[in-house]
């Protein structure tokens, strides 16, 4: 069978899961009936690296040794961006020997591509842990699977690992505090809101009108509807539909659980950095991975993936390359105060 073949095969099958009606939807982006599909194979997922490593903390009390501490989160980082109902405490196996380890809950870091499973307790020094990542295979709840589809594939030491974690160390599960004022300074450091793009207009042109410098005139702000000035336009961003997702079954209506990823997606939605379309928008600049001094800071998406991203999704990067900072790109800070202010429950009070 084509890959095309199946892919709308697995499409008519989550249409029995997921309601007809999404399912249908699907089926017409999947048979290309929609600008968006790439004609390109599915490509598959993999595991960079992973905390604790293999055999950590089994050569104690060598001098070599250096156990993972007993309250550290189990850490996998991964070269694509995954679905966002992929990094649950499902879709890793934690045990020692026959008894489960205790209750993990995961957090996933956007930009770096890594999710923390925070263990509930401190695992118990002196036992050995192995570590199953799972992937999925749509017959179980959880297993790790990319935002389009692809599954997991994992090198034989990847499958499985032993570690031996030592004494606690203090360490929280706690989320970055980051205000609704500090998102807004990073908007407009960015560029997103400055020129002809996400506020209400300029002296020059008025309300509702931003001097365009490469086309010498006046034009519409703002871009897609969307304010990023103030608080004000931050909040009417929460849980409304992006413009480039609104493709569902009701326009206007927010999916957490499409069939297609990218359908009905929120530009804000609070708690949830994977489900903020608004998120993904910045991820897709290829610059953003440099701090405000140039410097890598994360390893970034290759240019491929960006590009199969952007088809994706439907839409290209922003800042656009007529604008940001430098032109065309936006600091990693950004996106790192904008998730952790998703995650803190996207709070405007402060703004106000």
């Amino acid at each position: 069978m084509s890959v095309m073949a199946s892919a709308i095969d697995l499409a008519g099958r989550r249409a029995r899961r997921s309601g007809l009606r999404d399912g249908l939807l699907a089926l017409a982006f999947l048979s290309g009936c929609d600008n968006t599909q790439s004609s390109q194979e599915e490509p598959e997922l993999h595991l960079l690296w992973a905390t604790p490593r293999a055999d950590q903390g089994l050569d104690c009390p060598s001098a070599a040794c250096s156990p993972p501490a007993a309250d550290a989160p189990i850490v996998l980082q991964f070269d694509r961006w995954l679905a966002p109902n992929s990094p649950v405490r499902q879709s890793l196996d934690l045990r020692a020997g026959t008894a489960s380890g205790p209750l993990l809950s995961p957090r996933y870091d956007l930009l770096r591509r890594q999710v923390a499973y925070f263990p509930s307790e401190p695992l118990d020094v002196g036992l050995t842990y192995v570590v199953t990542p799972l992937s999925n295979n749509l017959k179980v709840l959880g297993g790790f699977q990319s935002y389009d589809g692809g599954q997991l594939q994992l090198t034989e030491g990847q499958k499985s690992w032993v570690f031996r974690p030592g004494p606690s160390v203090g360490i929280h599960a706690e989320v970055p505090q980051v205000s609704c004022r500090q998102v807004l300074t990073e908007l407009r450091a960015a560029g997103c809101a400055s020129g002809a793009c996400h506020n209400r207009g300029d002296r020059r042109c008025g309300s509702g009108g931003a001097w365009d410098a490469p086309q010498s005139s006046c034009v519409t702000v703002p871009r897609a509807g969307l304010v990023l000035s103030d608080s004000a336009g931050l909040l009417a961003a929460i849980g409304r539909v992006a413009r480039s997702s609104d493709r569902g079954p009701t326009s206007g209506k927010p999916m957490t659980s499409p069939a297609r990823f990218g359908i009905g997606m929120p530009l804000i939605e609070p708690g949830r950095p994977e489900l903020s379309f608004l998120l993904y928008r910045v991820l897709l600049s290829p610059e953003l991975y440099n701090d405000a001094k140039r410097r890598h800071g994360v390893r970034p998406l290759d240019a491929t993936e960006l590009a199969r991203a952007s088809q994706w999704l439907g839409v290209g990067p922003m800042p656009p390359s007529d604008v940001g900072w430098p032109r065309g790109s936006a600091p990693s800070s950004l996106v790192v105060a904008l998730q952790s202010w998703v995650w803190g429950g996207a709070q405007t009070s402060d703004c106000e």
